[in-house]
């Protein structure tokens, strides 16, 4: 279909925070299900989003809060999104291990509030109880709820246990502020003290391709990414665009 593939290279992009505002928007579509996920994930209580690899989880979190304050101004919601993904892994214990914690929170938050439309105040000390009072501050002046995206969450601590990072998780979560996490399927170690199906809404984003729309989804991405060089004429009456986008999703 493609005489030489190698033209094409540079304009592969693996991970979705690897898109700039502009692709994200540009190159991503998502099916009912995903979209029933994202408003699970803007809505409020903790959600674990479980899933492999390259299953959508960062996509998901990231058009999450894309849908939330400061990005989108009507939102009932302040969406604080924080990528783990190319951070080093966390060998510390204890207080210094929540102080790490807390500070890449903090600086999450005040990142996020620049990008609003009011200066709201954010002192905050890397401590749990310092944190939490002023997170509901924030909610309190910006009159929304605060919601907290942890992607790959896992990279944290690699196959390490996560226990100090689901306690504070857990601890965080009040009638104001949710947190949502990024998990892999029997890999992450919640610890002794985080009940997983009491402690938070489990989501499984594995992909399945008996869904009804799951070839025309991955159809419409591939048209969005690849507009002008894969045409529908590319491709044969035995083997359709969509046919050829569902296999691609699965992989």
């Amino acid at each position: 279909m493609v005489n030489d593939s190698s033209e094409y290279t540079s304009l592969l992009i693996l991970a979705a925070e690897d898109c700039s505002a502009e692709e994200f928007a540009q190159f991503h579509s998502f099916s009912k299900q995903e979209q029933r996920f994202i408003s699970n994930l803007i809505a409020h209580g903790p959600v674990l989003l479980k899933g492999a690899r390259g299953s959508g989880k960062s996509a998901l979190m990231i058009e999450a809060s894309r849908k939330m304050y400061p990005e989108n101004k009507t939102s009932a919601a302040f969406g604080i999104y924080i990528s783990l993904r190319h951070l080093e892994l966390l060998r510390s214990e204890g207080e210094k291990y929540e102080k790490m914690l807390c500070q890449l929170i903090i600086d999450a938050v005040k990142k996020t509030i620049i990008k609003s439309e009011n200066p709201f105040e954010f002192e905050a000390l890397p401590n749990i109880t310092s944190l939490q009072k002023e997170l509901s501050g924030l909610s309190s002046a910006s009159g929304k709820r605060i919601v907290i995206l942890f992607d790959d969450a896992a990279h944290i601590g690699r196959e390490a246990p996560l226990n100090e990072f689901f306690d504070t998780f857990r601890t965080l979560s009040n009638s104001t502020i949710s947190c949502k996490a990024a998990i892999y399927p029997g890999v992450t170690k919640f610890g002794t003290r985080f009940d997983v199906y009491n402690d938070a809404t489990v989501i499984d984003v594995s992909r399945n391709d008996e869904l009804e729309g799951y070839n025309k989804n991955f159809a419409e991405i591939v048209r969005k990414r690849f507009l002008h060089q894969l045409t529908e004429e590319s491709f044969s009456s035995q083997l359709t665009l969509e046919d050829v986008a569902g296999f691609m999703g699965l992989k």
